[in-house]
Formats: structure tokens, C-alpha cells, sequence
């Protein structure tokens, strides 16, 4: 697309407009320059899509990077450091308890012999 924003697509079209309103156009050339208009005005629906998308990302950006702020307080960051600490002795913990019982060998089931 040439056009980056909705103000380049409308400025091309009033370009085109005055240019086809002068009369100074061969037939062809002007018949050319209305689809040329006609095609612009269906891009600029494309384009409210567009920035409406647009809007919706950059306010997600924006939540997002609140959330990595909140992430990086210190007071939290200190809070997940403690649990993370936590959590690896209680796996340690829970690896130990593992090696101690499950060597032992299960007791076999005889059923009708």
C-alpha cells in the first residue's frame, strides 16, 4: 500500500478529484482516475478496520508493559525469590522422601492359588 496512513489516502483522492474536475482529462484518463477514486474510498473502510486494530494492539501494549512494571517491584520480586526458594527445598524434600520408599519392593497380591 502507498498510502501508510488515512491522511495520505484522503489527500490522494482530493488530488484526483481536482484533476477530474478541471475537465482537462482525456476521457480515458479520467475514467481511469474515477475507479482510481472509487478504489480509495473502499481503502479507507480498510483502513478505519485497520486502526481500530491498531488501537486495540497498542492498548494491550500498554497493559502489557504495566504488567512487566508490576512484575519488576521489588517487594514481588522479593516475594517470588522467597517462593521459588521454598518450592526447590520442598522438591529437594519431596526427592528424598521418594529415594527412602519407593526402592522398597510391593507387596505381591496372590489371589486364588
Amino acid at each position: 500500500m502507498p498510502h501508510k496512513t488515512l491522511a495520505d489516502l484522503e489527500a490522494a483522492v482530493q488530488k484526483l478529484d481536482q484533476k477530474v474536475a478541471t475537465g482537462q482529462m482525456k476521457i480515458v484518463d479520467e475514467r481511469k482516475a474515477v475507479q482510481e477514486i472509487n478504489l480509495l474510498n473502499r481503502r479507507k473502510k480498510d483502513f478505519a478496520v485497520v486502526e481500530e486494530m491498531q488501537n486495540s494492539i497498542d492498548a494491550d501494549r500498554t497493559k502489557l508493559k504495566a504488567m512487566k512494571d508490576q512484575k519488576q517491584d521489588p517487594e514481588l520480586k522479593e516475594l517470588n525469590d522467597r517462593y521459588d526458594a521454598l518450592d526447590k527445598e520442598f522438591k529437594e524434600i519431596k526427592a528424598e522422601q521418594d529415594s527412602v520408599y519407593f526402592p522398597l519392593p510391593l507387596p505381591t497380591v496372590r489371589c486364588c492359588n
